[in-house]
């Protein structure tokens, strides 16, 4: 009974395996008669089995591996995974040693047979083999400038010990010899020494950063003569200033940044690091898109004195007829195929950074103003101020009288006036004198021709670390202006029932944490939290600075600035500075808040801060920065690490267009690992890719007035079956969306939302119409009800903490039934307060698209 239990229980699974692929069952298995006990019919051994072996073999033979090597929809290709391995090491700062044993895991699973008939190529058992199967080499496209190492003591002026100081100019290889030899002390090198950290900078070409950046987006770049100014998704100030400068059609304009970090403070070794940005590309597109082209790593002493240098040969790169010149090939928005040049049109950089790369001494803008931070630095590229520690501060009322002064001036005397203040000249020569075009821009400015300002200082720094630390300050410390703690707790508990928009990567915190506020935060509440939660709370002139500063902070990072928004500006700034000094007198007016006085002209020169911030690239030092901490990173391993993550990301993108032959599994890892919304319905237009998430319920017979409502507003007859609900979406312009039902189980708003008209609605429902063999996503809309504005009076719930500061404002819930396509929803509004009995809100929208605080 045993044997005749274990053949019926075989047979069984027999039958099943046979069933999967619907293969012909032998006769021999389709009878069960109680005459089988002593059968043998599924004996692997017997000689009378061959009706039911055939099959069977012929069913493993057809059964895929867990790869296949082969275009097959239903199965994993072994690139697939190498490229989404590699990506995720890359992407977490997982080391090589550590990759190579998860690797032999994954060889070990993936080259063990899973029956007789399993035959596939082998998976990649170490590092080196995953890069040859990806065919990527991280060093071939690497170029390494050696600096000289030589050390010199001696005093500076007004100290008493002696410091150690580098040479630090970039070596040049001697022709008899593989040594080097500095040109400014004379020493000569060996290689060896030159390969330790501190003693080199490696760089990759930036012909081959365009190429590979254009190969991705090149799609979405149109020429610069036929860019649409109408056009919200277009880059308007970059793409201006390149028509300015006199570029061709298709030509390329790239935006650079250098900045240094700390990595370990008890060693005092610092990374130095810079950036490339390509403004061609779209701004929703290119936002946080930065690429790494040169690295140097070292003792913050080590620090190289002529580190512009090595941005000069970078940039001599793109000069024709240099020998190192290498036009970029690429395919445009209008499928040309193009051969095109590349400029630099501006450099975003802080104010200490722009003074060293420009061949400047620094200064003190707050002690010595004359047009502090543009008229005297931008003229010639080359005028500074001395610094005074004991000038006397200035009030707002002279620095006007100053200004006015200048502009009544005649040339001669502004000539000599600038003289008295001038320095003994360059450092060394300006930077900028070797880039094509970059001073081709000139502007009249109070009767004055100046070069345009190419080196754009990123103010938003003075504006948020500054202005919005110091009214946090104020506000919180023990000696600040509150009366008690107790208004500070009331405060508190206003702050943190803000909901914040579904984009911010963390809710809101205590406001007695200031101190440890990340840049976003303290832009959050200067910008829409400060005129709310202080209302009644603060004298009536503290009150009236933070709603300037709260205006000012929204104006100038708006989407599209105006020259009557600057003229708007330019009397904001005058109250504020006046306000100020009212409320705190002239000892706190330091260099952040003197800047404010000056914020209009940046905006007139630069147009939004948002465009020449440097808080894009910065955050990519903080995640190299993060990465490195812990491990002894050399400058070779850290530029290997980041070519591995841009080629392997480029590797994904390419896999991700040519989508067609592979499984949509092996496409939602890809968007997994990048950390893409995944989905199976995604609606791929000019405005850009809407993912659809969470499960699809067709319309019922119920929903036949909304069915009604989106054939009208499409003009189309879309049938019933072809219309599903979904729980969230991932819009074309970035934001995450969400059905009004589905918000309160999260901590943020992602169903209020504004259109590109201004209208707010609250969504109720998201709707995906597929096509008529429900094969993919055609249209993509929201539906829910327009909240309209309401004043004071109306609104007696909301009214006793309403703010008198224009972008802040309430909105009441109506009937009106509205829709909308997912495209033309282009912000979530940052809800303060919300009273769902009477379908009121307090809301308060982002100033930008694509730059939300």
């Amino acid at each position: 009974m045993a044997m005749h239990s274990r053949n019926s229980k075989r047979k069984i699974e027999v039958l099943e395996f046979l069933e999967q692929d619907r293969l012909p069952i032998p006769s021999s298995l389709k009878v069960d008669s109680e005459d089988d006990e002593d059968s043998d019919v599924c004996n692997s051994d017997s000689d009378h089995d061959e009706d039911v072996q055939d099959p069977v073999r012929e069913k493993l033979s057809k059964t895929p591996g867990i790869f296949t090597d082969v275009g097959n929809a239903d199965g994993w290709k072994i690139v697939d995974v190498a490229a989404l391995v590699l990506y995720l090491a890359k992407s977490t700062g997982v080391a090589d040693s550590a990759l190579n044993k998860f690797l032999k895991l994954f060889a070990l699973v993936a080259d063990t047979p899973r029956h007789r008939h399993d035959e596939h190529a082998k998976f990649p058992c170490s590092v080196h083999r995953l890069h040859s199967l990806l065919k990527i080499d991280a060093q071939s496209d690497q170029q390494i400038y050696y600096i000289c190492p030589a050390t010199t003591s001696g005093r500076r002026r007004g100290e008493q010990d002696k410091v150690e100081a580098r040479c630090g100019f970039r070596l040049r290889r001697m022709e008899e010899c593989c040594n080097y030899k500095c040109p400014a002390c004379g020493s000569i090198w060996d290689r060896k020494v030159l390969g330790k950290d501190g003693n080199h900078v490696v760089t990759i070409p930036l012909s081959q950063v365009l190429t590979s950046t254009l190969r991705r987006f090149g799609q979405f770049v149109s020429p610069l003569a036929t860019t649409s100014e109408n056009n919200p998704s277009e880059i308007m100030n970059d793409v201006l200033r390149a028509r300015e400068m006199g570029l061709e059609r298709n030509d390329i304009a790239i935006l650079l940044h250098s900045d240094g970090a700390v990595i370990n403070k008890s060693t005092a070794k610092k990374l130095y690091l810079t950036f490339l940005q390509c403004p061609n590309i779209p701004l929703n597109i290119r936002a946080n898109h930065w690429t790494l082209v040169s690295v140097w790593v070292g003792a913050d002493w080590e620090l190289p004195k002529d580190r512009e240098c090595f941005l000069l040969e970078l940039s001599k790169q793109l000069k024709p007829g240099n020998p190192t010149h290498d036009p970029i090939q690429w395919t445009n928005k209008e499928k040309e195929h193009v051969s095109s040049d590349a400029y630099v049109v501006a450099y975003l950089a802080d104010t200490p950074e722009r003074t060293s790369l420009n061949g400047q001494l620094s200064h003190s803008a707050g002690q010595g103003c004359l047009y502090c931070l543009q008229i005297a630095e931008c003229m010639s590229h080359r005028m500074c101020f001395k610094y005074d520690p004991t000038a006397e501060l200035k009030t707002h009322a002279q620095v006007l009288q100053q200004t006015e002064q200048w502009e009544a001036d005649d040339q001669r005397t502004r000539k000599a006036r600038l003289k008295q203040r001038e320095t003994q000249g360059f450092k060394r020569p300006s930077l900028i004198n070797n880039w094509a075009k970059f001073d081709a821009i000139k502007v009249p400015v109070h009767a004055y021709i100046l070069p345009y300002v190419g080196f754009c200082i990123d103010c938003m720094h003075a504006v948020d670390e500054g202005v919005a630390k110091f009214l946090l300050e104020m506000l919180v410390e023990k000696d600040s202006i509150l009366n008690t703690w107790r208004e500070l707790a009331k405060m508190d508990r206003l702050y943190l029932q803000i909901a914040v928009t579904g984009n911010s990567n963390r809710n809101v915190r205590s406001l007695r944490h200031y101190k440890y506020f990340k840049a976003h935060e303290l832009r959050f509440f200067l910008q829409h939290a400060a005129p709310y939660v202080t209302k009644d709370f603060v004298p009536k002139k503290f009150y009236k600075t933070i709603c300037l500063a709260s205006r000012l902070a929204f104006q100038c990072t708006k989407d599209n600035i105006s020259a009557a928004d600057v003229l708007e500006l330019k009397s904001l700034c005058d109250r504020f500075m006046t306000a100020f000094q009212s409320s705190f007198g002239v000892e706190h007016m330091k260099y952040s808040i003197h800047l404010m006085s000056h914020l209009w002209y940046a905006v007139e020169l630069y147009g939004p801060l948002q465009i020449v911030s440097c808080y894009g690239p910065e955050d990519h030092i903080g995640k190299i920065t993060r990465k490195v901490k812990g491990r002894n990173n050399i400058t070779k391993h850290i530029m290997n690490a980041a070519v591995m993550l841009n080629k392997s990301t480029e590797l994904l993108h390419t896999m991700s267009l040519e989508g067609g032959d592979r499984d949509y599994r092996v496409l939602q890892a890809m968007c997994c690992v990048q950390g893409l919304p995944r989905g199976h319905y995604i609606s791929h237009g000019l405005d850009g890719t809407c993912r659809l998430t969470g499960k699809a319920i067709v319309l019922g017979a119920e929903d036949l007035a909304l069915m009604d409502l989106i054939n009208s507003f499409a003009e189309s007859t879309f049938q019933l079956r072809q219309c599903f609900l979904f729980r969230r979406a991932a819009a074309e312009t970035g934001i995450f969306l969400r059905a009004g039902e589905d918000d309160h189980a999260t901590c943020r708003n992602e169903s209020i939302v504004m259109d590109d008209q201004g209208v707010v609605l609250r969504i109720t429902h998201i709707i995906g119409v597929l096509s008529e063999g429900l094969s993919k996503v055609v249209a993509t809309f929201v539906c829910g009800r327009q909240m309209v504005q309401k004043t004071v009076t109306d609104m007696p719930t909301v009214g006793t903490r309403s703010v008198l500061v224009p972008h802040i404002f309430a909105v009441s819930s109506s009937d009106t039934f509205i829709i909308r396509k997912t495209a033309s929803i282009y912000r979530q509004l940052v809800v303060l307060f919300h009273d769902e009995t009477h379908g009121t809100a307090l809301v308060s929208p982002p100033s930008n698209r694509f730059r939300p605080t």
